[in-house]
């Protein structure tokens, strides 16, 4: 699946406070595509709206389950053990799957299929916030780069400090505050044994592409 850009390039050009060069306008979209990547794998969700995303969970013992992806829009399908269930037979409240009457999905385990759509829409203020951060990584990284044969060694915008140096070896720097926020829009764990209090957890699956590495 192939995801959009967090940001875009006006939102690049009022952080820098200036408009991209030709060269720079060259180059933004793989680096909207990395930092994108970079928030992604920080906050452990796509964030993006997507529409009847499959999802395959493993729900323990006599609790519910939370599905993988925040905000839940609609669950438009689930099956349990591979049988189909109607609509009535169970609810998604913030994204928390129960069973209605029931206290749980199965003991010891029960297998949960199903299509649910996720992500932020549009004007959402979280999802403009999110914009803000993969911008301002993207502006660092714009100015740390010689553009043109005038650029300082170093610069600042907001939190943000890079160099020449820093632009050479593909750095993307992101502040504490942005980490802390972008982290914060984790998943709760994905299932919980009412019996014996035990959790498990999502497995990382983001998106950084085949060629990113990340340090």
């Amino acid at each position: 699946m192939t995801l959009p850009a967090l940001a875009s390039a006006p939102d690049v050009e009022a952080v820098l406070g200036r408009t991209l060069t030709d060269t720079e306008g060259d180059l933004l979209p793989r680096q909207l595509e990395l930092a994108s990547a970079r928030a992604r794998f920080l906050a452990r969700q796509t964030l993006s709206l997507v529409t009847d995303d499959p999802f395959t969970l493993e729900a323990i013992g006599n609790g519910g389950v939370w599905l993988p992806e925040r905000p839940v829009v609609a669950v438009s399908a689930l099956s349990l053990n591979g049988v189909a269930l109607v609509g009535s037979a169970y609810t998604w409240t913030d994204g928390f799957l129960e069973r209605v009457g029931y206290p749980g999905w199965g003991y010891p385990s029960a297998a949960l299929t199903g299509l649910y759509t996720h992500g932020y829409v549009a004007g959402d203020q979280v999802l403009e916030q999110v914009a803000l951060i993969v911008a301002t990584i993207v502006a660092s990284r714009v100015a740390a780069g010689p553009a043109d044969g005038d650029r300082t060694a170093s610069e600042t915008i907001g939190t943000y400090t890079y160099s020449r140096e820093a632009a050479a070896i593909g750095s993307f720097p992101i502040s504490a505050d942005d980490a802390k926020f972008l982290k914060e829009l984790r998943p709760p764990i994905l299932s919980v044994d009412a019996v014996t209090d035990s959790a498990w957890y999502p497995t990382d699956r983001y998106m950084l592409g085949e060629d990113a590495t990340w340090r």
